[in-house]
C-alpha cells in the first residue's frame, strides 16, 4: 500500500532549520492536497499549528511515522508548476527561507498568520 507524502515549506522557520518537511496526507484530504496549496500542519515537539505550502508530492511504499496535514486552506493552488520552479530557483540562488521566497511570488496580504488564543470561561 502506498502512502501520499507532501513536502511542505513551513512559515516562520529560521534559516538554519529551513527545509521541506514531510507530512503524510490523510485519505480525506487526498483530492484537495495538491502542489501549490497552503496547508495547516503540526510543527515541532509541541505540535504548534503552522501554515505551510505544499511544494512537492510523492507516493512512497515505505511505512514510517509521519505527522499528518491537519487542513487544506486553499480550494485552488496558489502556485502553478512554473511558479513552483521559480520558488525553488529563488530558494537555491538567494539567501532566504522557503516561505520568504514564497512571499515574493504572492500578492501582499494573502499570507495570513495563525494566532492561537485562549479564553477563560467562568
Amino acid at each position: 500500500m502506498s502512502t501520499l507524502v507532501a513536502k511542505v515549506a513551513i512559515e516562520g522557520a529560521v534559516y538554519h532549520i529551513d527545509k521541506l518537511y514531510s507530512y503524510s496526507v490523510p485519505e480525506s484530504l487526498c483530492d484537495k492536497a495538491i502542489a501549490g496549496v497552503r496547508v495547516t500542519v503540526p510543527f515541532g515537539k509541541g505540535n504548534h499549528k503552522r501554515q505551510g505550502i505544499i511544494v512537492e508530492l510523492e507516493k512512497t511504499a515505505e511505512v514510517y511515522e509521519l505527522k499528518q496535514i491537519l487542513q487544506v486552506i486553499d480550494a485552488q493552488p496558489l502556485l502553478d508548476g512554473e511558479m513552483l520552479e521559480t520558488l525553488k530557483y529563488l530558494k537555491n540562488s538567494t539567501f532566504c527561507t522557503w516561505f520568504d521566497a514564497l512571499k515574493t511570488l504572492l500578492p501582499y496580504g494573502l499570507c495570513c498568520r495563525i494566532v492561537e488564543s485562549y479564553t477563560l470561561c467562568s
